[in-house]
């Protein structure tokens, strides 16, 4: 099949403006120009087993690992013990940022109803379960960290 003259300059027009065109895209590509990572994060929740009792050795090692950023979480003892103040310093030696922290949201025991036909040993049960649920701070305003100052 022989190309006509009008396809053939259509195509080599269209080649000519994406080789044109091509450098700016692939620059903004991941795979020739990465963008800089705004920093790579975790959150401490997925830690609860490494975290450890050294939490100063904990913090050091994932700033070694190469995390940025922190979001503590609330699910033992609030800061790991520390004063919010502390804790942020202690982070921010470390040459990463506190991001948040992550903290009991409504209690699941706010969302446990017995159902109309249930027993007295089912209705003692949902109860116990309830108090066990309840968070040791209820208040949200509690648990909010300094992160902005």
């Amino acid at each position: 099949m022989k190309t006509k003259r009008r396809d053939f300059l259509k195509t080599t027009g269209i080649v000519t403006m994406g080789s044109i065109i091509s450098p700016g895209i692939l620059r903004a590509s991941s795979l020739y120009n990465p963008a800089p990572a705004a920093g790579i994060g975790i959150q401490t929740f997925t830690l609860r087993s490494f975290m450890g009792s050294d939490i100063k050795a904990a913090f050091k090692k994932l700033a070694e690992i190469g995390f940025k950023n922190i979001e503590t979480a609330s699910y033992q003892v609030p800061y790991y013990g520390y004063k919010p103040r502390e804790l942020k310093t202690m982070i921010e030696d470390l040459g990463m940022k506190w991001i948040g922290n992550h903290v009991p949201g409504l209690p699941f025991s706010k969302l446990m109803v017995p159902p109309k036909n249930a027993t007295p040993e089912q209705i003692k049960m949902m109860e116990d379960m309830k108090k066990k649920m309840e968070p040791s701070i209820s208040n949200l305003r509690l648990q909010t960290p300094i992160l902005q100052e």
